[in-house]
């Protein structure tokens, strides 16, 4: 699993990317809200989508905005930055960042468990201390 970060116009119209989003649906059977997890920007001139998918879901969904008409303005893998997130405790701070945190766990959870290891915990440990952990630190570290 990797993160896509796709960056559009947030004055696009609510249509194109509702169409965007039932053409997706009719090709791939997975629900968006399982995948997507989108934020604005601070200066309020763009919506930041994150993708967590494998790389053909990410490039299906991004084919189906520009069919419909959606300028993506910047298109890049996010994993690593996302790595440095949890790893450095800032997990919240971007949870709150989001416009909407329904599945928020459900979608952060099996890319923690994939791309944090007991190597990068014991790292964190060192920078920040024993009190920077968290629950899914000590679940990987008994792992």
């Amino acid at each position: 699993m990797m993160i896509t970060k796709i960056e559009i116009d947030i004055n696009v119209e609510n249509e194109k990317v509702f169409k965007s989003i039932k053409d997706f649906w009719k090709k791939k059977i997975i629900d968006l809200e399982d995948i997507v997890l989108m934020k604005d920007s601070e200066c309020g001139k763009y919506e930041y989508i994150y993708i967590f998918s494998d790389e053909s879901t990410s490039n299906l969904l991004v084919n189906i905005f520009l069919k419909n008409e959606i300028t993506i303005f910047k298109r890049i893998d996010f994993t690593q930055d996302m790595i440095n997130i949890i790893n450095s405790n800032e997990l919240e701070n971007f949870k709150n960042s989001l416009s909407c945190t329904e599945n928020f766990d459900e979608i952060m959870h099996p890319f923690i468990f994939e791309h944090i290891n007991q190597d990068m915990i014991l790292d964190k440990i060192n920078l920040l201390g024993m009190n920077s952990l968290k629950e899914h630190d000590y679940k990987i570290l008994k792992s």
